[in-house]
């Protein structure tokens, strides 16, 4: 009998929070509702605001450049009713301002820079808006841009690689680049300072096979207007597993006067080099040639004469030579 008013005590407390709970309910849907009617009632008035508006450009002349920032939103007061401007507000209309390049014309207090009257523009609009908007007007009645002349060049193409052989390889010929120049066109002042265009970032570590690689081409500093053609280049690098290699060579002399003779000790010289195993049979003695420069000569310094190689094949490297210097006899 105890436990008979405990449980009556619980019971009154759980009648309470479900009575408590009921008139919160009952309140949030009235502020709900009453919120519909608010919202229903404000949008169906008339109303005057200011939006942006995205904006296009057609038409823009080939033989100038608009060095200026081009504005991509323009600011326009619309008047309707509350749900009409709703798209406008919330930005998802799809009304854009086209502006017409042909429609620019040339400042006369600045050659340099060009004008257009917003007044066409707004004429066009007036009638594409949603039905119930009506435009008007654009706050800015003029825009102003900063011409320049274009001009186009050929600039040539740099491979930005960094290659990193696998051991016992080599690159077996020269990087080709197709093209190797492109069309780089914009405004004068900036296109005249580019020397070269950098391909993108290439990195490759372990190579063992030849590399065949689209590049896209890096926009060069400078400007925002410049244009491409094409906008990447094919890269081909040849890779080989490579061979150490020697061949001995006869060495010319070079600047002897016709009143001397001059006898090399050794006359020949190990050339020693690297080479793709592909390639190795192209090696042939003609393609070097060694020679040793007797204006170098000076009695009291010099007893020897240094050996440099003026002619060997390009798809060879690292090559060294043994002896690097030779003994001679000269004989007046």
């Amino acid at each position: 009998m105890e436990s008979s008013p405990q449980r009556l005590n619980d019971q009154l407390k759980q009648v309470l929070r479900l009575r408590r709970s009921q008139k919160t309910s009952i309140f949030l849907v009235c502020v709900v509702i009453a919120s519909l009617f608010w919202l229903l009632n404000a949008f169906s008035k008339d109303y005057a605001t200011i939006v942006d508006l995205p904006v296009r450009y057609t038409n823009l002349p080939e033989d100038q450049v608009l060095t200026s920032e081009l504005p991509q939103q323009l600011a326009v007061e619309l008047r309707g009713y509350g749900f009409d401007l709703l798209s406008y507000l919330l930005g998802t209309a799809d009304d854009t301002l086209v502006v017409n390049g042909n429609d620019l014309i040339s400042s006369r207090k600045n050659p340099n820079t060009v004008l257009y009257s917003t007044r066409p523009l707004f004429e066009r609009m007036a009638g594409q808006l949603n039905p119930g908007v009506q435009l008007k007007g654009i706050l800015t009645d003029t825009l102003r841009f900063r011409v320049e002349e274009r001009i186009t060049r050929l600039v040539p193409v740099k491979a930005n690689v960094q290659l990193q052989l696998a051991t016992q390889y080599l690159e077996a010929g020269q990087r080709l680049i197709d093209p190797p120049v492109i069309e780089l066109s914009g405004p004068r002042s900036a296109v005249v300072q580019v020397r070269e265009i950098n391909t993108e970032v290439l990195q490759l570590d372990n190579v063992n096979a030849d590399v065949k690689q689209q590049l896209a081409l890096e926009i060069p500093s400078g400007s925002n207007r410049f244009e491409m053609k094409p906008s990447n280049v094919a890269l081909q690098i040849p890779v080989d597993k490579f061979t150490d290699a020697s061949i001995d060579l006869p060495v010319t002399v070079e600047n002897l006067p016709e009143s001397l003779s001059l006898n090399l000790i050794p006359d020949t010289v190990t050339l020693n080099y690297q080479v793709a195993l592909g390639r190795y049979s192209e090696v042939k003695h003609e393609d070097f040639r060694l020679v040793v420069d007797f204006a170098e000569f000076n009695e009291k310094h010099h007893k020897k004469l240094r050996v440099r190689v003026e002619q060997s094949p390009a798809f060879i490297s690292n090559p060294s030579l043994a002896p690097k210097k030779v003994e001679f006899i000269l004989k007046r």
